[in-house]
């Protein structure tokens, strides 16, 4: 039997190549394991953050196959299978359930303005096609349709009907919702997530999700755990950010603040631009300072902190922009190591870059530094190492020195050390 639906599932970005002409599946299979390993408990591409509108239906297929097979059965995928068309939306379906989808997320035709009984009819052919879950959306300001209580209770008497998106802002739906299905529906909050879970919502459909996939998910597994007011105080940190990217830029918006966390994905498809520069730098400074008062709670440095620390103490463990960490040995270069580690891993330093390079000499912290950087970057021996990348290390006991290298690595990647973090016995 499958387990019911719950908990914070991250309605996914598309990423795509530099130029914007391709899907970049590398790319969005280190974001699935991401999310996967930062708590999220659901998956859904191909929703309207992920521009389902602006990918062929050959795209369609390579993002739906890469989630499903990058999340190998380790939290649920519901893949977006809106369109229109009816006949269509039947297609996107079948080919979702035969990909190996655990789901199916479908807003509303979103132009034709449909009758109750056409909604229903169109989703009634859709829930004869499959046998796998629907979680229905209502939103209506993008779908021109409001599906009333009523109207997704009466949905809910179809088989496979479990599931609503409820993105109206009407929080008393949610009670109203459980109430008139008789709790055959399960809801799901689109917006104000504490406000609904609260309310009797079972799960959260999170754009936050695809930059702060453990605190989103967090928030869902307070209120489960009954603390309520940890949940609160953690959702009202968020509710900036929330505020940010919502309104009509909320694709290009979740797209910057993943290349702030160190997740970048490339930039929006026409008509979509990038977001202005003022609102992203807003955006990247509230991000940062989200992060800053989360490690400032939790006894954590930014590197930038700690680069210009009077005291030094050694680290005992690393945590990444992407929300990632690692625990660190028992050498101050280890946290060095570890950052060309996440830089190389997730495509922000290639071999040609290699930020390396020694004199020869034998010290200890230079041939562990040389042979694991070589491992790392496909090179063998200690010759092919010393000819490439600006940095020279010695054996000194000096902290400063790895830490300014360390510094120094992650603006050559282009991405701010502040969103590299240490803790400290």
């Amino acid at each position: 039997m499958r387990k019911p639906f719950s908990g914070s599932h991250t309605v996914l970005a598309t990423p795509f190549t530099p130029n914007g002409r391709s899907v970049d599946p590398p790319t969005l299979r280190r974001v699935v394991d991401w999310q996967i390993t930062s708590g999220s408990h659901g998956l859904i591409p191909l929703g309207s953050t992920g521009e389902f509108l602006s990918v062929t239906d050959s795209e369609r297929r390579v993002i739906a196959e890469t989630v499903v097979d990058a999340a190998n059965g380790r939290v649920p995928v519901l893949i977006g299978a809106a369109d229109e068309w009816t006949d269509k939306a039947i297609r996107y379906s079948r080919e979702a359930q035969a990909i190996g989808a655990d789901g199916l997320m479908i807003i509303p035709p979103y132009y034709a303005s449909p009758s109750d009984d056409e909604l229903f009819e169109h989703f009634k052919r859709i829930d004869d096609a499959v046998s796998i879950p629907i979680m229905v959306y209502n939103n209506p300001n993008t779908a021109n349709v409001d599906l009333s209580p009523a109207l997704i209770a009466r949905l809910g008497t179809l088989p496979n009907v479990r599931y609503v998106k409820e993105s109206s802002g009407d929080i008393s739906r949610v009670r109203e919702i459980h109430r008139v299905s008789e709790n055959r529906v399960s809801v799901f909050a689109g917006y104000h997530p504490y406000e609904s879970l609260a309310a009797g919502a079972k799960g959260y459909v999170s754009v936050i999700g695809n930059f702060l996939p453990a605190q989103s998910a967090a928030v869902c597994n307070l209120m489960d755990a009954g603390k309520r007011q940890e949940a609160l105080a953690l959702y009202n940190r968020m509710v900036p950010l929330l505020n940010t990217i919502a309104g009509d830029r909320y694709v290009s918006a979740t797209k910057c603040a993943m290349a702030a966390v160190g997740m970048p994905i490339g930039a929006p498809r026409p008509p979509r631009l990038a977001l202005p520069r003022a609102d992203a730098e807003r955006l990247q400074r509230l991000i940062a300072e989200f992060l800053a008062e989360s490690d400032e709670s939790e006894g954590w440095l930014s590197l930038t902190e700690y680069e210009h620390s009077v005291h030094h103490p050694r680290p005992v463990e690393m945590r990444f922009p992407d929300g990632s960490g690692v625990s660190l040995g028992n050498y101050w270069y280890c946290f060095v190591i570890e950052t060309i580690r996440w830089l190389h891993v997730n495509g922000h330093l290639t071999a040609a870059h290699c930020p390396i390079r020694a004199d020869g000499r034998s010290q200890r912290s230079q041939r562990v530094i040389l042979h694991t950087t070589a491992e790392w970057f496909g090179k063998s021996g200690r010759t092919s190492v010393k000819r490439v990348g600006p940095f020279h290390y010695e054996n000194r006991r000096d902290p400063k020195t790895h830490i300014r290298d360390a510094c120094a690595i992650v603006r050559r990647a282009r991405l701010d050390p502040a969103g590299f973090r240490l803790r400290f016995d």
